[in-house]
This record gives structure tokens, C-alpha cells and sequence, in this order.
């Protein structure tokens, strides 16, 4: 019995542990998120991380420039998210998605924003490193 506790606790408790640890620094221009296993972490509702959207009137796009310390596992993603401004809650974009190759650093520019609202973030799924995303303003 305590060994079938036990590996239910594991099975449960397995996805957690794959989850990346992120911390996102908000520079102004710039919003750094910094992943450290390169797989996909959890966002919580009303969290202010992420690139701030709503009321950037005079902002036609974002950026996103992934880097790792070394080669980033080709097929990996890079995986959207945009927060609800009315709930604050994270919701996934699979249309905003990108796909990386097997680089060390790789940028995404001009990424067209159409409505401006709530914020904006990409978290590394699959990337095979630690990796920190910086994302920025296109005017």
C-alpha cells in the first residue's frame, strides 16, 4: 500500500518538476524572461509578467530574441501566451507560437500586434537549455 502511495505521488507530482522556473524583469523597453530549464513554465492569474500591451497606441509590433548558452534543440517552441484583461488570466495562442532551430541565439522581429491589450510573454517549451527570452517594442 505505501508503495502504491508512493508512485501516485510521483506520477502526480512528475509534470510539476518539469516545469522551468521563470523570472521576468521588466526593463522599461525591454521585458527579460529568464527560464532556467527551457521547458514551459505556469503563469498565474493577475500576474504582471510579460510585455505590457494595453495602452501602446503608438506600438506596431513586438520582438522576441531567444538566447541560450549554447545550441537550442531544433524543433523546440517558444509558446504564446496573452493575459485576459478582463480576468487577468493567461491564455495560450498556438497561432503566436514560434519554432526554433538549432541556434544559440534567434531572433523573431516585427511580430504585428492588432489589438493592444492585456500582455504578452513566451515561454521556452522544448529548447533543450536554459533560456532567456528578451522581449521588446516594434515601432
Amino acid at each position: 500500500m505505501k508503495y502504491l502511495i508512493a508512485v501516485l505521488l510521483a506520477v502526480l507530482l512528475l509534470p510539476a518538476a518539469a516545469w522551468a522556473s521563470c523570472t521576468t524583469t521588466d526593463g522599461g523597453s525591454v521585458v527579460t524572461v529568464t527560464c532556467s530549464t527551457g521547458t514551459e513554465s505556469t503563469l498565474t492569474a493577475g500576474s504582471v509578467e510579460g510585455l505590457k500591451l494595453a495602452g501602446m497606441r503608438a506600438v506596431a509590433g513586438v520582438s522576441v530574441h531567444a538566447e541560450t548558452a549554447g545550441t537550442m534543440t531544433a524543433g523546440g517552441t517558444l509558446q504564446a501566451y496573452v493575459q485576459n484583461p478582463a480576468t487577468g488570466n493567461w491564455n495560450r495562442v498556438i497561432d503566436l507560437d514560434l519554432t526554433v532551430a538549432a541556434l544559440a541565439r534567434q531572433s523573431f522581429l516585427g511580430l504585428t500586434i492588432v489589438n493592444p491589450m492585456g500582455r504578452v510573454i513566451w515561454l521556452p517549451n522544448g529548447t533543450g537549455l536554459a533560456t532567456t527570452i528578451y522581449l521588446t517594442y516594434s515601432y
